[in-house]
């Protein structure tokens, strides 16, 4: 699937009840995405539902199966990565993808795959409600709080990377600098009578 795609769906579904770090992180990405959107959320996927469903019914954006993928160090997927995975490299390229890879999405992925501590997850459950009830209204407080997290560290990153080509641009220039101030030096030294006498002379 291609974020174009996405930005064209009109619901996205993940399960009802108590929520975690992976379901409210990944509806976010996809508001972020696509902020006209509709979460829906529901323990029962129907026949007739049209359009993307993630951390519910094992299908290509779920991680409840046996055989679920594991990254190459070792961290399994859970629902948030398997978004960002797909969509996040087309959307910010290369650099973003990884940093935030990194910085923010697995972390979370091993804490709901295993439930190690994080702090964040540890944070994103406290919104869950007290009482017995679906929770609809703190889950997308939760996935608010959740996607002003991840477009600031978007944004953060983004800029992280202009500083970094920058940094980059100035180097090559500074370099393009001292290599023509060489070549030159070399030039006048070719062009002084001594030297150019010696390399006449010994290609006579």
């Amino acid at each position: 699937m291609k974020v174009e795609e996405v930005k064209k769906i009109r619901k996205a579904l993940t399960h009802g009840g108590k929520f975690h770090s992976d379901d409210v992180f990944g509806a976010a990405f996809l508001k972020v995405i696509n902020p006209d959107i509709e979460i829906v959320r529901s323990n029962i996927i129907t026949d007739d539902f049209d359009g993307l469903i993630f951390d519910i019914g094992m299908g290509y954006f779920d991680h409840h199966m046996k055989d679920n993928e594991v990254r190459s160090n070792g961290i399994p997927y859970a629902s948030f990565g398997k978004l960002w995975r797909e969509f996040a490299r087309e959307l910010y390229g290369d650099y973003v993808y990884e940093s935030i890879d990194k910085r923010l999405v697995q972390d979370l992925d091993l804490s709901d795959n295993t439930g190690s501590y994080n702090a964040l997850a540890l944070a994103i459950d406290v919104f869950n409600p007290l009482e017995n009830t679906e929770g609809d209204k703190e889950f997308f407080e939760a996935v608010e709080f959740a996607k002003a997290i991840l477009e600031r560290m978007i944004l953060k990153q983004k800029h992280r990377l202009e500083d970094i080509e920058k940094e980059l641009l100035e180097l090559s220039e500074q370099q393009m600098d001292e290599i023509e101030c060489n070549v030159l030096h070399f030039a006048k030294k070719i062009t002084s009578g001594d030297m150019l006498s010696s390399i006449l002379k010994n290609i006579n």
